[in-house]
């Protein structure tokens, strides 16, 4: 990935290390493959580019697997009409654009869910939840698990 567009990657998570003292705990970026994790005492939030998308995974440390953000989002407001969805920006023609403003969406999502996401990751109760959110996924996209 290009460094222009790595460095917006780390100017658009500036505010999540100053207010909730996030680090880069990992970043590879060697032969079309591109990492990044960003770690704090609640979450890891792990940022891998996969072709034109960039997906974002959290995670509790130490877990063997994480959690698609937008597809815990999508579970934690349930009740609410106005989700937050992905949103790959895929008619962007420029793709160094179109990884901005992935991340633009990203970082904003998780600050306007970062208590959400927060209470989700808490110690307390984190396997029941983590459980639950399973099989709620596993209920709404049962073709997954065939």
């Amino acid at each position: 990935m290009k460094t222009e567009t790595v460095n917006h990657i780390h100017q658009s998570f500036e505010l999540l290390i100053q207010k909730y003292g996030f680090k880069v705990s990992n970043e590879i970026n060697e032969d079309g493959y591109f990492l990044i994790e960003y770690k704090s005492n609640d979450f890891i939030i792990e940022i891998e580019k996969y072709h034109r998308e960039l997906y974002t995974v959290i995670y509790k440390e130490g877990a063997l697997r994480g959690i698609n953000l937008f597809n815990l989002l999508d579970y934690l407001t349930l009740d609410l009409p106005d989700k937050p969805k992905v949103n790959y920006f895929s008619k962007e023609a420029n793709l160094d654009q179109s990884y901005q403003r992935q991340i633009n969406h990203i970082s904003k999502t998780i600050m306007d869910n970062y208590v959400l996401i927060k209470d989700f990751f808490r110690n307390e109760g984190y396997e029941i939840r983590f459980n639950t959110f399973e099989n709620y996924w596993k209920q709404k996209h049962p073709e997954l698990y065939k």
